[in-house]
């Protein structure tokens, strides 16, 4: 018999190995399942509108009812009372600036006193030093926290401490000396001191505004339940330029509550609900978030509607806008954030996901409450151990997953 020639040999061992790893790879494919997981993050989803509205409050115009230069005495936004000066008028701008060097005068001279009263009470640089800085502190706090309102008396007891440090190793009689100089410079400019010949005080208590822009007397909030959008227009089409009227020096803003009004589209009208919470994010990141409630929703012939948003939220400096572009979060979505593919639907028609727990997968029944083309958000009760919770590895794809079901 003629002995096989070695390539045949090699040719059947090679097959030999062929079916045997083709059989191991079948058997492979048949018996392993890889499992893929995403871990179960919390996800956050506001749904909101991009709005053009206009502010509306209760303003009461203030006029000078005479002729003269005009002083004001109230800051931008400043709170007044009834009865509070607001403004003077005088014969010129001159004694206008005579009374308000008096003034300086007046003031630098209390300081003084102050300083010269101390005695030998203040005799360490460094304790000054110290107050010096944590007013400051206090005066950057407020500043941070948009209260400059409250660092008036702040900023005054800084010129105050300086002052006392310029003199505190400094003898007394150079205060003393400093104090009769300015007094007699003010007994010299006391006799040109005019009298106002009109001071005009806050009629109504509210926040003093300058800026007068012609809406206040044709968009106040009292009106606003009667307001349709195309009368909303027209009032929007009317004013157009700020009034030039020389004898009005500002408005009071009468009430801390105002509304932001716009008109929207049928389709945007749909989304709001009379009593619904929002939030509004000015475009103006000068201006905070701020909460509100839908109080009317106006609609015309065609659908659209005149929403009126309510705030009650005081802002400084909030006297002075009047259109303003901002995004009305009208509802924010919150739970755990699970990709499309792992939502699952099991034998009993309950909705889920499965959960690879140590060597085995859990199905987890969820609760949809907001989707994406590439996610769900779905509800989380961190008492609901059952449930999904955070940080659980949620299966995403995987064959043959059954409750319980070993995978390693």
């Amino acid at each position: 018999m003629k002995q096989n020639h070695p390539l045949m040999r090699i040719v059947s061992v090679f097959f030999a190995v062929f079916i045997v790893a083709y059989i191991g790879m079948q058997i492979w494919r048949h018996f392993y399942h890889p499992v893929e997981t995403v871990t179960a993050v919390h996800g956050e989803v506001e749904e909101s509108l991009i709005l053009d509205g206009t502010i509306v409050r209760e303003e009461h115009i203030l006029s000078a009812g005479g002729t003269g230069a005009l002083e004001i005495s109230a800051a931008e936004g400043e709170r007044v009372g009834r009865g509070d000066l607001v403004a003077s008028i005088y014969a010129d701008d001159e004694a206008i600036q005579v009374n308000r060097n008096v003034a300086e005068l007046d003031a630098r001279i209390k300081k003084l006193q102050s300083v010269a009263s101390q005695g030998t009470a203040l005799v360490d640089i460094e304790t000054v030093d110290q107050a010096i800085v944590e007013t400051m502190g206090s005066l950057l706090s407020y500043a941070e926290q948009d209260r400059v309102e409250h660092g008036t008396g702040a900023a005054e007891s800084l010129k105050t401490r300086i002052l006392s440090r310029e003199y505190i190793h400094r003898d007394k009689t150079d205060v003393q000396e400093t104090i009769k100089r300015l007094q007699g410079e003010r007994a010299e400019l006391a006799k040109k001191i005019e009298t106002a010949r009109k001071r005009i005080s806050a009629d109504t208590a509210g926040f003093f505004s300058r800026v007068v822009d012609g809406y206040e007397s044709v968009l106040m909030r009292s009106q606003l339940e009667s307001m349709t959008p195309e009368s909303y227009r027209e009032i929007d089409e009317t004013v157009t330029v700020t009034p030039q009227d020389d004898n009005i020096i500002g408005k009071i803003v009468t009430d801390y509550v105002w509304s932001y009004v716009a008109v929207v589209s049928k389709e945007e009208a749909e989304m709001f609900r009379v009593g619904r919470k929002v939030t509004l994010k000015f475009e103006d990141i000068s201006y905070p978030t701020v909460p509100g409630t839908i109080m009317q929703i106006t609609p015309d012939a065609d659908g659209n509607a005149l929403v009126v948003i309510d705030c009650s939220v005081h802002i400084a400096d909030f006297t002075l806008p009047r259109k303003l572009r901002a995004e009305v979060v009208l509802r924010t979505y919150s739970g755990l954030k699970i990709p499309r593919e792992a939502l699952r639907v099991n034998d009993e028609e309950q909705t889920g996901v499965y959960c690879q727990i140590d060597a085995q997968v859990k199905f987890k029944p969820v609760e949809t409450i907001y989707e994406t083309d590439s996610y769900y958000l779905v509800a989380y009760d961190s008492a609901n151990t059952k449930g999904l919770l955070l940080y659980d590895e949620v299966v995403v794809s995987a064959k043959g997953l059954e409750d319980r079901k070993i995978i390693k």
